[in-house]
């Protein structure tokens, strides 16, 4: 009988048995999710503040009061139809 040796045994996720290792390593793992929401605040942020940035620094064209500029003496002539409740082509 062939028997397949691996080093795997020792990490099947038992956890450790001494108190000092296991506060130890508990520890760790707090301090890596803090370092993780932190930076993933700081990144957020950033983005928040690049975004708010870059609309403050976009050229905007001047505002067009009425009467003046490109637009001025345009008019958009339409026509417009009042359509009963009860005449509507979708029905509910």
């Amino acid at each position: 009988m062939i028997r397949m040796h691996s080093s795997w045994h020792r990490f099947d996720g038992r956890k450790f048995r001494h108190p000092v290792l296991r506060v130890a390593f508990a520890l760790v793992g707090v301090a890596v999710l803090g370092t993780l929401l932190a930076l993933g605040l700081l990144a957020g942020l950033a983005m928040i503040l690049f975004g708010m940035l870059g609309r403050a620094l976009a050229r905007r064209p001047a505002t067009a009061t009425p009467g003046t500029g490109a637009g001025a003496g345009e008019v958009i002539d339409g026509e417009f139809r009042v359509i009963e409740r009860g005449k509507a082509s979708l029905a509910r």
